[in-house]
């Protein structure tokens, strides 16, 4: 991650001070700090291997995806304010069809692993 903007790119999207400031510092009122804004004039990302692994409870980790998917998206101008319209959105449709190709079954072998119930499934069952 020293070799390109990375961590400056984290940084910027989580809305942190400097590189020094590792803990976040509470306001006198404990409203949360607003994101910095930022502007990335040609984001570049590359995408390898992508490797998922699911893991239900009683089952022991099960790896559903090792591929290689080698695509690269680009972006230009990008801000804290179109970050969704000109990275995530875009990025995640390249990556779809990119499974589709790829690995086309991807979606199916999903289906058929139990999703884990939330806490609060868990709770609203308990108190019935």
């Amino acid at each position: 991650m020293k070799d390109n903007n990375a961590q400056d790119i984290l940084r910027a999207l989580k809305g942190e001070g400097s590189p020094d400031s590792s803990e976040a510092k509470p306001d006198a009122e404990n409203e949360p700090t607003p994101k910095k804004s930022f502007l990335i004039d040609n984001a570049r990302i590359r995408v390898g291997h992508v490797k998922i692994i699911v893991e239900t409870e009683g089952r022991a980790p099960e790896v559903i995806l090792d591929r290689e998917f080698n695509f690269v998206f680009e972006a230009k101008n990008v801000t804290e304010k179109n970050l969704n319209q000109t990275v995530t959105i875009p990025l995640g449709a390249q990556a779809l069809a990119s499974v589709a190709v790829v690995a086309p079954r991807l979606s199916m072998e999903i289906a058929n692993h139990e999703l884990r119930k939330s806490i609060t499934e868990k709770l609203l069952g308990e108190k019935k």
